[in-house]
């Protein structure tokens, strides 16, 4: 089946929605909360599902209203969901209220046999793992490009166009409703959703309004309201409210509206402080694709106006004149690059030093008073490009997403008006946005228009970081000082493009060893970056140090003319966007199966597999030498860099152990330490270059597992083996957000256990976002989020099923390992292993289905490393992944 996605079924269930909405059982408390409950563990049974998680048989019971007499009182409705299909969990629920069926059947399912000739879905998991299925899809994509996109969905804007008409009537009649009842200024919409959902809401909102008119008349009268997702008041004094919450809660988030009244009063008095700061310099609030909260700002503001402070004396040397009044800055987030767009604003991130914001700005000033003249023309030519565009091609209007800049947009209407002839009888009367994607929206608004990725990037300048890598120049430190910094900006720039901030044109500079004559000394190489496209950046840093394109080459652009014949990369986007593209390697995925792969690439294993054996020995000899130097227990490596990388961090370290003897012991003595994505201490206690104030917490998570176990009548608290590594303090947070639940619920624990023992059970503590759920060897996933009620349930109605597991766990465990020894003894493996997600069952099965292909495949095989996951891949140490459902001839 293809897997139905979330939107899909919350589409399919809005007339279930409809029906058991606790909102329509205000007379009746007992029935509402147990519709309330229901309705979030089957949106928790959904979301498991489409994680592809485990998740046991679940029976919901609803309340509904006779609509025939609903004197009669309410209807009792009981479902029972246990299949592992989202499509299949919708329909029952739908059936089990005589619901009708009409939406989910216009979905189509992936056929199960080739001959049934309908198009599939792109669940782009196939192609991963080398499974046949979705070649026609494919091949239609062949055929796509902006004319032929359009043809096809032109008809469907209209229709989508013309429903969200008769939708928008109602909004303007409820919106007129409620400025008459609570004297709401306007009302708005930022989300994702269509025009239903916001009308939905309003009608929520009207609903509230007449129940309690006094209390929401107080808090709205003279605001505007936004529908998002999140609720508070933002930058603009706007009351926001999560369009996913029910209007009870939105009754109790409007009371702590009059206190933001002070935070928006604040802010312009501090923005005016740090405009005096920086010698009067314009502050500007940018228009976002987000909306900024209020408190989030001020706290911004507050960061920049401490910073800038402490830098006065550099700005009065640096600004002798004290008048910057005719630059604009706008204050950006901690993540944000300092940089100055192409329309003359400079954005500032708080996190960034004051002194090199001042010197940044002083470097850029006249750059920038330049950048702002020329927006003003740039602006107007953009308006009157667009006007002209919109007459031509007869559209109803015609807009860009924020990220578009004046020139990038100017370009796309001059081209689609030198299109006009083709295009105007597909676009005309139609609404249109320029953006980075194809896509029609709810409301029928065509969105049309790629850059390369930041991690296709990434794979392409690996040889130039192999070359000017601040590692390899220890003996030159006023060159590797050089190349840090330009890898910092070459970074930051390419981050700000697939973000599509406006970035200055930069000059970096790096160095290089000549492999010819290293003794001449070092080369020295100028980067002039100017294009707002990451391909055109990546291929003039990899020419001008010479390095070859090979790479870059194989990932081809988006074409303009449908006559282009030019073959894609795996870039999946280009088939979410209706682009053409991707034909060769669909091909090629198509004749893909384990045999035909593993004779591919058991080579380049091997390569890579000899290579990483070089590094360990330098690994080896490096961690040895640290652990007789400051007394580190072990050292390891947790991210999906090679052993290069690894070598380079441990030489690292080894020189700071050098330079620093005495710091580092005192720090790392007698600790493991693992070299990650993150900084901290980690729930094991491994060190990650952090302080000893990290102990203590170390010490206090045995003793607050003790307490929940104790809460929970015994029940053995087990930490998990993750795919990332958890960090102390994180783990600490949801053992006390658990604890604190299980205090609150000690009467019912007593109640459904009367026995006090549970000490035969597992369970597992998990993020907020994690599904309450029974794993298939019997731990419990209990979400710190989770209600305790729901909790206590959940063991109380599944723990002999729980008991079950753990036993059958313990010989599934055993029957893995015989097989695991057995298939690497059959095929001469080095190793076999498996990833976190595969089950014993899973990973027997496999193991068995390699033994019965032994034949094949063992003179490929013999003598690699194998990791079974859920995708074909070969690691930088040599390491062969391969599916666990891997296909064959």
């Amino acid at each position: 089946h293809r897997c139905l996605s979330v939107s899909e079924a919350a589409t399919a269930l809005r007339p279930f929605y409809f029906t058991v909405h606790p909102d329509l059982f205000g007379q009746h408390p007992k029935e509402r909360s147990i519709n309330e409950d229901s309705l979030k563990k089957l949106h928790q049974y959904i979301f498991a599902l489409r994680k592809q998680e485990n998740v046991p048989p679940t029976n919901l019971t609803f309340f509904a209203k006779n609509d025939a007499d609903k004197e009669q009182g309410l209807s009792h409705i009981k479902v029972h969901l246990a299949s592992p299909s989202i499509r299949d969990t919708v329909t029952t629920v739908l059936t089990s209220c005589q619901l009708p069926l009409d939406y989910i059947n216009t979905i189509s399912e992936v056929p199960l046999s080739s001959k049934t000739k309908v198009h599939h879905g792109p669940d782009f998991r196939d192609i991963f793992a080398g499974r046949k299925g979705g070649e026609a899809f494919y091949r239609k994509v062949e055929k796509l490009n902006l004319l032929s996109w359009i043809k096809t969905n032109s008809k469907i804007s209209r229709k989508k166009s013309q429903e969200s008409r008769d939708y928008s009537k109602d909004v303007k009649e409820i919106t007129g409703r409620l400025k008459k009842m609570v004297g709401v200024r306007a009302i708005g919409w930022h989300t994702n959703w269509g025009p239903r959902r916001f009308t939905a809401c309003l009608t929520s909102l009207e609903k509230v309004s007449e129940n309690h008119p006094i209390v929401v008349k107080k808090f709205l009268f003279g605001r505007n309201v936004v529908f998002t997702d999140r609720n508070g008041v933002s930058l603009s004094g706007e009351v926001c409210l999560n369009h996913t919450d029910v209007p009870q809660v939105w009754l109790m988030r409007l009371s702590s509206v009059p206190a933001y009244d002070a935070v928006i009063e604040r802010l312009p008095y501090m923005e005016q402080e740090l405009s005096r700061l920086l010698c009067h310099i314009k502050i500007r609030r940018r228009e976002r694709h987000h909306i900024v909260m209020a408190e989030e700002y001020e706290v911004l503001l507050n960061k920049i106006l401490n910073t800038m402070r402490r830098n006065q004396d550099l700005v009065r040397r640096m600004f002798r004149s004290g008048d910057l009044s005719r630059l604009e800055m706008v204050v950006e987030g901690s993540s944000a690059p300092l940089t100055l767009t192409n329309l003359g604003q400079y954005l500032i991130p708080v996190s960034m030093p004051g002194s090199m914001i001042v010197d940044f700005i002083a470097k850029t000033q006249q750059q920038a008073e330049e950048r702002l003249k020329d927006a003003i023309s740039l602006k107007m030519i953009e308006d009157e490009v667009i006007q002209q565009c919109q007459d031509k091609l007869g559209l109803i209007h015609l807009e860009k997403d924020l990220n578009i800049s004046p020139a990038q947009m100017t370009q796309c209407c001059e081209r689609l008006m030198d299109n006009a002839d083709e295009i105007t009888t597909y676009m005309e009367g139609v609404r249109v946005r320029v953006t980075q994607y194809y896509s029609v929206t709810d409301d029928g608004t065509l969105r049309i228009c790629r850059c390369l990725s930041v991690s296709e990037a990434a794979t392409a300048l690996r040889p130039f970081y192999f070359t000017v890598h601040p590692d390899l120049f220890g003996q030159h430190p006023k060159e590797r000082s050089i190349n840090e910094d330009s890898l910092k900006k070459l970074h930051q720039y390419i981050f700000a493009l697939r973000k599509q901030e406006n970035v200055p044109p930069t000059n970096l500079t790096f160095f290089a060893k000549n492999d010819a004559d290293r003794d001449q000394g070092l080369s020295h190489i100028k980067v002039h970056l100017a294009s707002p496209s990451i391909r055109d950046t990546v291929t003039t840093v990899l020419t001008s140090c010479q390095l070859p394109l090979d790479y870059i080459n194989t990932i081809s652009e988006v074409p303009t003319s449908s006559k282009t014949k030019v073959h894609h990369g795996p870039d999946f986007r280009d088939i979410f966007a209706g682009r053409k593209g991707g034909e060769a390697f669909y091909r090629k995925v198509e004749k893909l199966n384990l045999l035909s792969w593993i004779k591919t690439n058991s080579k380049i294993s091997r390569k890579k597999s000899q290579e990483s054996r070089d590094y360990s020995k330098d690994v080896k000899e490096i961690t040895g030498r640290l652990k007789e130097m400051v007394g580190v227990r072990a050292i390891g490596w947790h991210t999906n860099w090679g052993p290069r990388r690894f070598t380079a961090c441990l030489t690292s370290l080894e020189k700071v152990s050098e330079n620093h003897p005495i710091v580092v012991k005192k720090f790392l003595f007698g600790r493991n330490v693992v070299f990650t994505d993150r900084n901290g201490v980690s729930l094991s206690g491994e060190r990650l270059t952090s302080v000893p104030a990290y102990d203590a917490v170390i010490e206090r998570l045995p003793y607050m597992e003790q307490e929940l176990s104790r809460l929970l009548c015994h029940i053995k608290i087990r930490r998990r083996e993750r795919h990332h590594i958890v960090m102390a303090e994180e783990y600490e947070v949801l053992l006390n957000k658990i604890l604190n639940t299980m205090r609150r619920n000690q009467d019912l624990v007593r109640r459904m256990f009367r026995s006090g023992d549970l000490s035969r059970l597992e369970m597992v503590v998990e993020g907020s976002s994690a599904p309450l759920t029974l794993t298939n060897l019997g731990q419990y996933l209990i979400p710190v989020s989770m209600p305790g009620s729901m909790i206590v349930d959940f063991i109380a109605k599944t723990q002999q099923q729980a008991e079950e597991r753990l036993k059958d766990a313990i010989s599934l465990k055993m029957i893995e390992d015989e097989v695991i020894q057995q298939c690497q003894d059959k095929l001469g493996l080095i190793h076999l292993e498996k990833d976190l997600n595969i089950s014993p069952a899973q990973m027997t099965q496999c193991c068995e289905r390699l033994m019965d292909n032994a034949d094949e495949i063992t003179t490929y095989m013999e003598g690699v490393r194998v990791r079974v996951t859920q995708y074909y891949s070969v690691t930088d140490d040599g390491l062969v992944c391969i599916p666990w459902n891997w296909e064959n001839d």
